[in-house]
């Protein structure tokens, strides 16, 4: 989930925030009592499927133990300033954010340090030196460089279930990557791959023995290009919850594997460290393990297939 949506609209923000703040209390996830933190939730936009996923799982986590103010930024930046400035205006106990746009993280930072409003980002990592700038700032996230490891562990399984794979029978596992460059990822499945041993090479087009998928649409895609006897091995990667379709493949078989990240856990996560903060309590104690003082690093999930695909 990234969001790059520059977007300024003055009127239409204003408009955003005023609806978002009037319904933000019908979203609170305290029953009773005033005993219970106030703690505020910018997320980027309800519309996407991982962010809602994100979202359920707060507000699961949440329930008779905070009051949750519940925004939705519809993926504008400026509109999401305005609301998390609300949400200092209203003295929350704390704060949890999924940064639309990364150049606003520093100037959050910023104002929550001046107001003392501790803040858990999710989603858009931000710089080293803005997680520095404040020792009640953190991340819950999951690392691409630990879901390409992963993924290359997948597809090392997958070489070494014969030689029927390697359908150029050059000893080499060739894969093509559908969708945006990820080097750090991509680097990660190259090196778990060259620790089983395994040589590989990343080539353009269908003509190779595996096909990585980034997103549904070219997951949905790779399938219905490849159907029948001898077809390419299909992975997918993802976000959020798999959707019933790649859960559907992965039973047939259609599709080789799979790797999401864990959307529940991170919600758990990001409202575990908000509350300890909003009560003042020590983070590292929330029962998440903190890397480096700062960071929660949720693994991706891995699915396999369970029936053998058809001519593999």
């Amino acid at each position: 989930m990234r969001y790059t949506n520059k977007l300024y609209r003055p009127l239409a923000a204003l408009a955003i925030v005023a609806t978002a703040l009037a319904s933000s209390s019908l979203v609170s996830c305290s029953r009773s009592g005033k005993e219970k933190p106030k703690i505020g939730i910018a997320m980027g936009s309800f519309d996407d499927p991982a962010a809602s996923a994100i979202r359920r799982s707060i507000e699961t986590e949440a329930l008779d133990k905070a009051e949750l103010a519940m925004i939705d930024g519809q993926n504008q930046q400026n509109a999401q300033d305005l609301q998390i400035n609300s949400f200092f205006d209203r003295k929350l106990a704390a704060i949890a954010i999924e940064p639309i746009d990364g150049s606003a993280i520093g100037p959050i930072i910023a104002k929550a340090k001046e107001r003392k409003t501790p803040i858990v980002f999710f989603d858009r990592l931000p710089s080293n030196e803005a997680m520095q700038s404040w020792d009640k700032v953190f991340y819950v996230g999951s690392s691409e460089a630990e879901g390409g490891k992963a993924l290359g562990e997948m597809l090392a399984d997958f070489w070494k279930t014969g030689p029927a794979v390697d359908r150029a029978k050059d000893g080499v596992l060739q894969y093509a990557w559908l969708g945006e460059d990820a080097a750090e990822r991509e680097e990660a499945i190259d090196k778990a791959l060259s620790a089983a041993g395994i040589k590989s090479e990343r080539t353009p087009g269908s003509e190779t023995d595996a096909i990585i998928c980034e997103d549904l649409k070219s997951t949905l895609g790779a399938l219905d290009a490849h159907k029948g006897a001898k077809k390419p091995a299909i992975f997918a990667w993802g976000e959020g919850d798999p959707p019933q379709a790649v859960m559907d493949a992965l039973e047939s078989g259609a599709l080789a594997g799979a790797i999401y990240a864990d959307a529940a856990s991170q919600g758990k996560a990001v409202f575990s460290l908000a509350y300890a903060l909003a009560r003042g309590t020590d983070p590292a104690k929330a029962g998440w393990s903190i890397s480096d003082a700062k960071y929660v690093w949720v693994p991706y999930l891995k699915f396999r297939a369970k029936a053998a695909a058809s001519g593999r």
